[in-house]
């Protein structure tokens, strides 16, 4: 690997000599094995004190060798008196994001001592180490892909005094409060840092309860990440925030000189000064031998799609984007409208747009919850969908699946939370692609029910409209090869396979339960953008917002729907959800709509319905222009996208549009109150960003990766996205959002 050319030359340094030295602090003897003799390479010079290798004692006998962990091709020393018992090692599958993962977690060999429970969740205060694969783990997310190469330059540079947090993977919750004691450590097969720190949500006390050691290492073939942590103490510090002086909080100030002081006695303590001894887990690191050639995949997924709970890997090949959503649980059996199931948890959603060289309609995945947590299935679920569900566990738990009539090309795939059944179905509908293929799963803990279909390009059923005799339509599926089929079957089995979801994935419903005798009325207040005669460009999506008052004494629910009700029938898109809206409360309503292709006036009314489908008052309606076209400028375009503001109300700001290569930049000074914004520039690649007018310092706000992912406590990528900005063509969606990242994380300047 590229990564450890600079270092080759010193394989035989000092820190060769590390194995055998640890058993010797350890007091042990026995047969040890025999180093080879060193080369007479050259050893480049450490180039900071930090990573100087530690003096040894001098190393003596006793009976009794050291305990070695060895699991799947890993292999270290350890002293359970200082690190805890070892437990038994485990394989863990792909795990998404979740409580204390934010990014997830790619499939990892895991090491843990002592009593804690490590399977839930993750903490860098319990004693463990973890084995990832890196290239899965680098495009599981940005974050991610940021720590691994930031790791890389540290061992090849040996730079390791840094003002800057060092790279930490996983990701925990929170961000760097200091780090202390950087040492670069060379184990059997790579080499990595190790380092003492603490991670909080806001500034806090340095304590031992906070305070953790950690090691991130790369092998030297540049496949495997390594990760390692344990708690550790300093009899200097105090345990816990309620033994510390709560003055250094008064301000800024006074935290600043607390930290820096306290960081400050912290790297002038010795190693024996911490317990453990700092020296014996860096040479615990530094035994370490990662060779798990065939303990993970070797097929990775090149992207990964998120939702709470849940990831999905893909290939953009064959995908070109996902749509994650929770929805309310509904049964809709055919021809007849959705019941909504009151007590059930929402469903996920994965949309699924096929990549734009195929002719294939968009897809969808559905996460069902089927069960509480007793293994009790609820209540509101149809008897028909339960026996279903009861059918499909029986056939996955026979020595052969059997195939339903139909079916064909059955394969039964295990996915990272369960298993399931793909087929191929004959399905006619409305003279679209009649054969689908189709997956059926259960989760492990039986909790979720999992569904994909996807329509395939089926060169033998190609116009075919009605249902043939099932036994021909059967053998003529059976006797098509698998590799006749579009999209590639394999490569929908390997998506289906790469599914995680967590226990906790949905466990709530957003479906409140109303009388039987509800009344359901409403009042119209006003517009919130678009007012009447607006004009909006030909072929233009647009969201029109209305804000109404719920005047009735029915609670509205996500199951409450936008419908039409008559005027110009526009191309529109399905209503956002509806918040809960309690009576006497007031709610933004909004449909997507597409701008007809021909120019004129347009006027359409809409209504509101309950989750039965039974529309009431009052209406409201969407009036615009949609223009003849205009001539734009041949060389520049039009972004625009909302504004927000921490603080409440946008005051005067000054957005930036600054051209990714940093050679040039364009403003726009907006006023207060501003919510939205327009702007016509230049065609190329941008970064969007803003600042308060006049305001001189770092804080400001951008268009970033935390924007994408809707600004939850998880989202803490604050990368800058490029936007595309093309002759003619407007970028919409530019959200000036995230006013939460780091101070200097956006590259503001003087005006």
């Amino acid at each position: 690997m590229e990564v450890f050319q600079a270092l080759k030359l010193a394989r035989r340094s000092p820190w060769r000599l590390i194995v055998p030295l640890f058993l010797g602090l350890l007091l042990i003897t026995g047969c040890e094995r025999e180093e080879p003799t060193p080369q007479a390479t050259a050893v480049p010079t450490p180039t900071t004190a930090a990573i100087s290798p530690t003096s040894l004692p001098a190393k003596t006998n006793t009976a009794t060798p050291p305990p070695t962990a060895n699991f799947k091709g890993i292999r270290f020393v350890y002293d359970s008196d200082l690190v805890g018992v070892l437990n038994q090692p485990q394989s863990h599958t792909v795990r998404p994001p979740g409580q204390n993962v934010s990014q997830g977690l790619p499939e990892s060999i895991h090491f843990t001592f002592g009593p804690q429970n490590h399977d839930t969740e993750f903490s860098p205060h319990n004693s463990q180490l973890f084995v990832f694969p890196l290239e899965h783990y680098a495009t599981m997310s940005n974050a991610a892909e940021k720590r691994i190469k930031a790791l890389q330059q540290l061992i090849t540079s040996r730079q390791l005094e840094v003002d800057t947090p060092l790279p930490l993977l996983p990701l925990p919750t929170g961000s760097e409060t200091f780090h202390s004691h950087p040492k670069l450590i060379e184990f059997e097969n790579g080499f990595g840092i190790s380092y003492i720190t603490q991670y909080d949500l806001e500034p806090n006390f340095i304590t031992n309860e906070n305070i953790f050691y950690t090691f991130q290492g790369i092998s030297e073939d540049g496949k495997f990440y390594i990760s390692a942590f344990f708690p550790v103490d300093n009899a200097d510090l105090p345990a816990n925030q309620n033994d510390s002086d709560s003055s250094v909080f008064q301000d800024v100030k006074s935290w600043k000189t607390y930290r820096s002081k306290t960081v400050s006695d912290l790297n002038a303590a010795s190693a024996d000064e911490y317990n453990p001894n700092l020296d014996i887990l860096d040479r615990m690191m530094a035994s370490l031998q990662v060779t798990p050639e065939d303990s993970f995949p070797t097929e990775l997924m090149q992207e990964y799609a998120y939702f709470p709970g849940v990831m999905l890997g893909y290939n953009p090949s064959l995908i070109e984007k996902v749509k994650t959503e929770s929805i309310p649980a509904y049964f809709q059996a055919e021809n007849q409208p959705p019941i909504m199931l009151t007590g059930v948890p929402d469903t996920i959603r994965f949309l699924l747009e096929p990549h734009g060289g195929q002719q294939i309609r968009p897809s969808t995945l559905t996460i069902n919850p089927i069960r509480d947590s007793d293994g009790n299935f609820f209540a509101a679920l149809p008897e028909s969908f339960t026996q279903n569900i009861n059918d499909l566990e029986t056939r996955l738990g026979a020595a052969e699946s059997q195939p339903k009539p139909g079916q064909t090309h059955l394969h039964r795939l295990n996915f990272q939370s369960g298993i399931g059944i793909r087929a191929l179905i004959y399905q006619p509908q409305d003279g679209a692609t009649p054969v689908h293929y189709n997956f059926e799963g259960v989760t492990h803990d039986g909790r979720y029910y999992v569904n994909y279909d996807q329509s395939l390009e089926a060169p033998a059923f190609q116009g075919a409209t009605e249902e043939p005799d099932l036994e021909t339509l059967t053998t003529l599926l059976q006797n098509q090869a698998i590799t006749t089929f579009s999209p590639d079957i394999n490569a929908l089995d390997r998506m289906l396979q790469s599914l995680a979801v967590a226990a906790d994935a949905s466990t709530t419903s957003s479906i409140p339960e109303n009388p039987a005798d509800c009344q359901n009325e409403a009042d119209f207040i006003g517009d919130v953008n678009f007012p009447d005669d607006e004009i909006i460009e030909r072929g233009d999506t647009f969201t029109k917002i209305w804000r109404v008052r719920n005047s009735g004494d029915c609670t509205w629910t996500p199951a409450y729907q936008v419908v039409f009700d008559e005027g110009n029938l526009l191309e529109w898109q399905q209503h956002e959800l509806l918040n809960i809206t309690p009576p006497g409360s007031t709610a933004d309503i909004s449909v997507t709509l597409i701008s007809p292709e021909e120019a004129g006036s347009y006027q359409t009314w809409f209504r509101l319905a309950d989750e039965t489908g039974t529309p009431f008052d009052k209406r409201f309606y969407v009036q615009f222009e949609a223009p003849e076209p205009a001539q734009t400028l041949p060389d520049f375009g039009v972004i625009e996208g909302s504004i927000s503001f921490p603080a409440g109300t946008p005051p005067a700001l000054t957005i930036y549009f600054l051209r990714t290569d940093g050679n040039e930049r364009y403003a726009l000074e907006t006023e207060s109150g501003w919510t939205r914004y327009v702007n016509s520039i230049p065609i190329g690649h941008y970064f969007v960003f803003a600042r308060v007018t006049g305001d001189k310092s770092n804080f400001g706000g951008g268009f970033t990766r935390a924007v994408e992912c809707g600004l939850t406590a998880n989202c803490n990528d604050h990368d800058l996205i490029p936007v595309e900005i093309e002759d003619g063509k407007t970028a919409r969606g530019i959200d000036i959002t995230d006013w939460y990242a780091p101070a200097g994380t956006f590259p503001l300047s003087s005006d």
